[in-house]
């Protein structure tokens, strides 16, 4: 299944460079702890502008659990409040779809919901850092701690 991951996440990441390179957008990798699993995450996301201070920022991430696979695809969109000294806060939110399947089992869970988020970060020539704290609202609901870096 991590097998999978990877190749999923590969093909994901050689798709966002292409976008990235063509029209200016930034992609990101992203970690943190899914608090009511208890277990850390791994992620990949793109970056790109709606309007100004409005981006769109789908989003892939995997909670690294034991003999469970647990994948979130996240449709977020968020306003962003920039200042003068180069850091920004911004609020959103999202579709989200969370694909969750134990080991040996036949069968597989899928459960949409809806992202609530806030975070803030820098802005850096060659990169952007942030924190993000995501409420997770579904027939599973989940509370998020994120990091991430955006090129």
């Amino acid at each position: 299944m991590k097998k999978r991951f990877w190749t999923i996440a590969g093909m994901v990441l050689l798709m966002v460079s292409t976008l990235q390179a063509d029209s200016g957008t930034l992609f990101g990798l992203r970690a943190g702890f899914y608090t009511d699993a208890d277990e850390p995450f791994i992620g990949v996301e793109y970056l790109t502008g709606l309007a100004p201070s409005i981006d769109f920022n789908p989003n892939i991430e995997y909670v690294l659990m034991d003999r469970v696979t647990y994948l979130t695809f996240n449709l977020d969109t968020h306003y962003d409040f920039y200042d003068r000294a180069g850091g920004f806060m911004y609020v959103g939110g999202g579709l989200g779809l969370t694909y969750t399947k134990f080991e040996g089992a036949s069968e597989s869970n899928t459960d949409a919901g809806l992202n609530l988020f806030v975070g803030g970060g820098l802005l850096r020539r060659s990169f952007i850092p942030y924190v993000q704290a995501k409420a997770v609202l579904g027939d599973y609901d989940e509370f998020v701690l994120g990091f991430g870096i955006r090129f």
